[in-house]
């Protein structure tokens, strides 16, 4: 049987996107670190290589959806794609989140200090996507959609290279969080708000780990690769 180890983990999510949800069974990062290698990955982690390759190799639930297929799209449908998905859900959930960890770091700050922390880093990554979403709307994408035309500015090299660094640090600040709740986990005096904003964060992460994977596995790569095909004007 061929090994999976020393696939990167990126390729294999990209190859099937619902290996995304046994990468997260075993805390492996697959959209910032989608670059290490199947078997770097795990040693990372603290995961049981052949637990998550026998895992990897598993049947998906029937339930879960494969992702749509990225791979056929070109990049200017691609970036239209992660605008309407993921942006949006980005703003439409910023709000309620900052509101939900502000509510519980105050009323349950004293018995649960750490959410004095989780709700400072949830502002902070949220200020850093609202202009990191802004800079690929506005400068990024444009110039991915304009290939093939004269453009001014810094190579589209440098200006994804600044968009990762962008997802790296986002991603530490989702994983920080997901660290001092110890994974979600609810104490035994949480309330409604407790729950919703938890489960809130969650989804959050989720959700930039699947907007990062596209970038980073998908949209950018596809987008170098066609302006290195491009006759130099």
């Amino acid at each position: 049987m061929n090994t999976l180890a020393t696939r990167t983990v990126g390729d294999l999510v990209a190859e099937d996107a619902r290996r995304g949800a046994t990468f997260k069974r075993f805390d492996i990062d697959f959209c910032c670190g989608g670059h290490a290698t199947l078997a770097d990955a795990c040693r990372i982690a603290g995961a049981d290589l052949a637990a998550v390759e026998q895992a990897l190799r598993a049947p998906a639930p029937g339930g879960l959806a494969p992702q749509p297929r990225v791979a056929a799209w070109p990049p200017a449908f691609l970036a239209d794609y992660i605008v309407a998905e993921h942006h949006t859900y980005v703003r439409e959930n910023i709000p309620a989140l900052r509101a939900l960890t502000d509510k519980i770091a105050r009323v349950h700050g004293a018995e649960h200090p750490e959410l004095a922390e989780v709700a400072r880093l949830f502002d902070a990554v949220a200020a850093e996507l609202e202009d990191h979403m802004e800079s690929e709307e506005t400068v990024v994408f444009p110039r991915i959609r304009a290939l093939g035309q004269p453009a001014a500015g810094p190579p589209l090299r440098d200006l994804v290279g600044d968009m990762e660094a962008e997802h790296d640090e986002a991603g530490r600040a989702l994983r920080d969080i997901r660290l001092l709740t110890d994974g979600y986990a609810l104490p035994a005096d949480a309330c409604a708000s407790y729950a919703a904003a938890f489960a809130g964060l969650e989804a959050f992460e989720d959700d930039l780990h699947r907007h990062v994977h596209l970038e980073n596995h998908f949209l950018f790569p596809k987008a170098l690769t066609l302006e290195a095909s491009l006759p130099a004007s």
